[in-house]
């Protein structure tokens, strides 16, 4: 709950850090009526703008952050269909996240481990149909080690979890082509682990 009570009450005025990174993404699945899309795994890319009290604040306010995120993945798709009973090649599948929330640091030392939950969207756009923009929530947690009062590096492992709810879902196989079915409510889970900069655009070291 304090979380959310960060992200209400944080000012947004004393601190904005910028960060950049690169990871790797662990493979994710969909169970649909018929069958079952999977990526494997792949390299993925990401940025983050950060606006918070940091080391300036006080009580919870302290070493918090309110997080903008982007990340990016492209890997190969698959499609097992149950008919079938075959695997095929879907070609790739491209994700786009784009995630905001509350970020806590543990203390305001030289290395400080955070944790986080982000919501927003993602966009799906698989290479055989049209795109697609769901739900996501996701939890963050890693270390952040300052080499200069204005650049860090950062250590991260995150778990994205797009959100998909019954309804009507379209099935495809190359013999077959396009069909409609029913899926049921199922969560995307997919892990990240990434390493990479930060910069303090602005920082009040007084306070």
């Amino acid at each position: 709950m304090s979380f959310f009570l960060i992200a209400s009450s944080v000012s947004i005025g004393q601190n904005i850090q910028l960060g950049t990174y690169i990871g790797h993404q662990t493979p994710a699945s969909l169970e649909l009526y018929f069958g079952k899309f999977r990526t494997l795994s792949g390299t993925s890319y990401g940025g983050t703008l950060s606006f918070g009290q940091g080391p300036g604040g006080t009580n919870i306010y302290r070493n918090s952050w309110i997080e903008l995120q982007y990340n990016y993945k492209s890997a190969d798709l698959s499609y097992f269909d149950y008919t079938l009973n075959r695997q095929f090649d879907a070609g790739t599948l491209e994700m786009h996240n784009i995630l905001l929330g509350p970020i806590k640091e543990a203390h305001s030392g030289r290395l400080r481990p955070y944790g986080g939950v982000l919501m927003g969207t993602t966009v799906l756009v698989p290479q055989f149909t049209t795109s697609e923009v769901r739900f996501t929530a996701s939890f963050v947690g890693g270390a952040k080690l300052d080499i200069t009062d204005r650049i860090g590096a950062r250590f991260q492992a995150q778990m994205l979890m797009p959100f998909y709810f019954s309804e009507t879902q379209i099935g495809w196989s190359p013999q077959y082509g396009t069909t409609a079915g029913l899926s049921s409510s199922s969560v995307i889970f997919s892990a990240s682990f990434n390493a990479g900069i930060y910069i303090n655009l602005m920082k009040d070291l007084d306070n």
